[in-house]
C-alpha cells in the first residue's frame, strides 16, 4: 500500500505504507479487505479507510473489497486494457486455442467469493473500455475518409 499526495509546492510525494505478505492461496473480497486492514493498523489508519481515495484496477475481487469507499480505477491498466484489445485481440485468440489449448486447469469453487472463470480485470465494465475503442475506431473512419476526400482535392466540410 502506497501512500501519495501533492505537497504545498505542487510536487507529487509517496511514502510506501506496507507490503504485506499475502499467506491466503484465495484473493477474494474478504481476504484482500483484511490484508488492507491489517497493514493499516500497523499505523492506526484503520479510522480513516473512508477518508483514502483508493486506486486499483478493476479485478473483480478489488471492486468488491473496496466497494465501500471511494475508488479510483488505476488509468495505466485501463489503457493497457484498450491498447492490448485494440493491437494484439486477434493474436492472442489464436495463441490461446494453438499453444495453451491443453494448458488449461480448472479451478474449484471458492465458497466466500464465487467468481465466474470468465469473471477478469478485463470483463468487469468493460463496457466504458468498449465505449472508448468504438468511439476511436469511428475517429479513425472520419480521418481516413477526410484524408481520402483531401487527396483527391474534394474540399472538405
Amino acid at each position: 500500500c502506497t501512500a501519495q499526495w501533492i505537497d504545498e509546492d505542487w510536487n507529487l510525494c509517496t511514502f510506501e505504507l506496507f507490503c504485506l505478505l499475502y499467506r491466503n492461496p484465495n484473493k477474494t473480497a474478504a481476504n484482500l479487505i483484511k490484508v488492507i486492514e491489517e497493514g493499516l493498523a500497523l499505523y492506526d489508519l484503520e479510522p480513516f479507510m473512508v477518508d483514502i481515495i483508493w486506486i486499483c484496477d478493476r479485478g473483480s475481487n478489488f471492486v468488491k473489497a473496496l466497494s465501500k469507499f471511494t475508488v479510483v480505477h488505476c488509468i495505466a491498466h485501463r489503457l493497457n486494457n484498450v491498447l492490448q484489445h485494440t493491437f494484439y485481440q486477434a493474436e492472442i485468440n489464436k495463441t490461446k486455442k494453438s499453444v495453451f489449448a491443453d494448458h488449461y486447469i480448472e479451478c474449484a469453487d471458492d465458497e466466500d467469493n464465487y467468481i465466474s472463470s470468465t469473471d477478469t480485470e478485463d470483463d468487469y465494465s468493460s463496457g466504458d473500455d468498449e465505449n472508448l475503442i468504438e468511439k476511436g475506431k469511428k475517429g479513425i473512419n472520419n480521418f481516413y475518409r477526410a484524408s481520402i476526400r483531401n487527396n483527391n482535392n474534394v474540399p472538405v466540410a
